[in-house]
């Protein structure tokens, strides 16, 4: 197990306890001003273990060491930045949500003649080929372009390659098949010995791009959006702000697809409201049609 995994697992509030509140500020306006990432509405709990658990892994003993280490190029940005992010992801993770989706949410968006589909929070890609194989199989792949977007470059990297590990192969295959899968799913990789690898026709139909769901604005209409396991590590005012970048990114009628124990804020609980509840899927209804 990874050092920061184990150390996130042992949840020791005894160890967040001795982070300074005026440091740990320090190191957000530090990534703000030096490398232009806005952690200020991260919710803070979660926020600071993940801090100390880069600083374990890394052999740290102080918070000091870790602002040096980061202004003077010591630590490098990007591998910060890859362990502070939550890079949890699985092909069909949780699939009763994507058998759902093939019941209740597909059947609609067959009326549009061309689909945009946003996964927020990408990661290395496995929701992004889930949504693929999941459209390809209901006949609308063709007609869409699926965005997969994160913030942190170095997993996008990952999910542009379309490789998977060889040994999680049969995890993949359960969860394929919990999810109503309806062929073969070695139809959709080239698999060796090693890795597996996303066969082309579905590569093409994605574009993987850096977005910061803190800081970055609305790049296109979307008929459905992945919104999954993100809010969960906002505070109040950013899942606010990010419900207001999900509504203008919505097409009227469009969807919103989020983790299981994850909700929108009221005020845009009632400007999406919630239409499939074992998917857990909101649309988005034009506003001369709401009561």
């Amino acid at each position: 197990m990874h050092p920061l995994h184990r150390f996130l697992t042992q949840q020791t509030k005894e160890r967040n306890q001795d982070l300074n509140p005026v440091e740990v500020d320090q190191l957000i306006h530090l990534a703000w001003k030096q490398f232009g990432y806005d952690f200020s509405g991260y919710a803070r709990a979660s926020f600071e273990r993940r801090l100390m658990g880069f600083m374990e892994s890394r052999g740290l003993d102080s918070f000091s060491a870790l602002l040096q280490g980061l202004r003077l190029g010591q630590i490098i940005w990007r591998d910060f930045l890859n362990e502070l992010t939550v890079n949890v992801t699985d092909l069909f993770r949780a699939p009763e949500t994507f058998q759902a989706l093939r019941t209740h949410v597909l059947p609609y968006l067959t009326s549009f003649p061309k689909l945009n589909i946003w996964i927020a929070g990408c990661s290395t890609g496995e929701e992004v080929y889930s949504c693929a194989i999941l459209l390809e199989e209901a006949g609308l792949l063709e007609r869409s372009v699926l965005y997969g977007t994160d913030i942190n470059p170095m997993v996008l990297e990952q999910a542009k390659a379309g490789i998977l590990e060889r040994s999680n192969w049969f995890r993949y295959l359960s969860n394929y098949h919990l999810a109503g899968g309806q062929g073969s799913l070695d139809a959709y990789f080239l698999i060796n010995e090693y890795q597996i690898r996303l066969r082309p026709f579905l590569l093409k139909q994605m574009v993987f791009l850096p977005h910061n769901l803190a800081t970055d604005q609305s790049f296109n209409q979307f008929h459905l959006i992945f919104y999954r396991n993100v809010c969960i590590y906002f505070d109040s005012t950013l899942q606010n702000k990010v419900g207001h970048l999900l509504d203008q990114s919505l097409v009227s009628l469009g969807f919103l697809v989020m983790g299981q124990h994850e909700s929108l804020p009221p005020h845009w609980d009632q400007k999406i409201p919630l239409f499939d509840q074992q998917s857990n899927t909101y649309q988005k209804y034009p506003l001369q049609w709401k009561k």
